[in-house]
């Protein structure tokens, strides 16, 4: 398997140039840059191995020793990354390199202590001295902790994207998951075979250019994938910011009914103004705009924003907000009972109403209706392409 190695350096090189020279590389092509650059090192230094010539590649020998670690920590930066949680390198993002600075404190100092007058081989190093062979489990604590925690950053990021955006297409990032679950799996194999002391490491076993080979599928995989990939525009969006607003706005809204005042219009000019309201909202359909606001009504209908507040309040015993999303709930009822609604989605048929969030439509839906909109459209036995 002599081919891996050549084939995998220039592949490396290949992805290395290719994100580091795109147009307008963004900050994940930077760090999936540096990737494929010790990507490089690794491979040419697997092929100085295979040759036996440990001391042509010295240089290498001592690059390589933090290599794994290295790997994982770039994944988990681009999975972050690439799912909003790093933009740039900053003082939090710095912290992440002790592990690495950490390990070759440990592995230099051990090699410099144990090492015999001639030079010794990094395998040798990790298997023949109890040093060696604690310097091995660290490294492998390290590389498991990072693939773990870039796991539950993609699980916590598609549960926000789903929360918060209609078109989450594109954006689960199944291919990196599959990446990562794989390598967890080749780690796995590596440990076990140490723990029961299989020749894993010999160049005349069987298992070490099998592994070769997946590692190269891998690097390939990462590369087009990754490439495809390409920028997911929503992960602009600060979660935590949008939080944040959401509870900014429900503070507003408690405002709102506390100062809002409290008229006590009967009779004749209640109904009148009741109808004007209700004709306008079923015969105008503003609440289909999603940037409907209580202030575009008032100047429609001609009453000032307070009055309008407060009439809502004690008339309907609701605020703006959940008066308009009850005409956008009747709304998407009414379209989930025409023939055509089978063709289109539950999210698009909510976004045509009205509703620019997927969490507000199923909040509010269940809350007026008594149950999921899901549910709903069962009942009804039509079933929508895509749920």
């Amino acid at each position: 398997m002599f081919f891996v190695y050549p084939a995998s350096i220039v592949i490396s090189i290949f992805f290395a140039l290719l994100f580091m020279f795109k147009r307008n590389p963004r900050f994940f092509d930077i760090v999936l840059s540096v990737y494929f650059i010790l990507r490089t090192i690794d491979f040419l230094y697997g092929w100085s191995v295979h040759d036996d010539i440990y001391r042509l590649y010295i240089p290498l020998i001592w690059i390589i020793f933090g290599s794994s670690i290295a790997k994982s920590i770039l994944i988990y930066i681009y999975t972050g990354s690439i799912t909003g949680r790093f933009n740039r390198i900053d003082k939090k993002l710095a912290i992440h390199t002790l592990p690495l600075i950490f390990k070759y404190f440990v592995v230099i100092s051990c090699f410099l202590i144990f090492r015999s007058s001639d030079a010794i081989s990094i395998s040798e190093f990790t298997t023949t001295t109890q040093y060696g062979q604690l310097f091995f489990y660290i490294t492998m604590g390290f590389v498991f902790t990072y693939q773990v925690t870039s796991l539950l950053m993609i699980r916590n990021y598609r549960l926000s994207i789903t929360a918060f955006t209609f078109n989450s297409k594109g954006y689960k990032l199944n291919w990196l998951i599959f990446l990562l679950f794989t390598e967890i799996i080749m780690y796995i194999s590596v440990l076990l075979f140490r723990v029961l002391q299989v020749e894993f490491f010999s160049n005349s076993g069987n298992y070490y250019p099998i592994l070769d080979i997946i590692d190269f599928c891998l690097l390939v995989f990462l590369g087009v994938m990754a490439y495809r990939q390409g920028v997911i525009d929503y992960f602009e969006y600060d979660f935590s910011e949008i939080k944040q607003q959401r509870s900014e706005d429900a503070k507003k809204i408690a405002n709102i009914r506390k100062s809002a005042p409290r008229i006590t219009i009967s009779g004749a000019e209640t109904e009148s103004l009741a109808k004007k309201v209700d004709t306008y909202m079923k015969e105008k359909e503003p609440f289909l705009d999603h940037d409907f606001t209580i202030r575009k009504m008032s100047n429609d209908i001609k009453i000032p924003v307070n009055l309008l507040s407060g009439f809502l309040n004690s008339y309907y015993g609701t605020t703006f907000f959940d008066f308009v999303n009850r005409y956008r709930v009747e709304k998407v009822v009414e379209k989930m009972n025409e023939p055509a609604s089978g063709k289109f989605t539950l999210i698009s048929i909510a976004y045509d109403c009205g509703f620019n969030s997927k969490a507000t439509f199923n909040r509010v839906f269940k809350k007026l209706k008594g149950q999921t909109p899901s549910d709903y459209y069962k009942r009804l036995n039509i079933k929508p392409d895509n749920q």
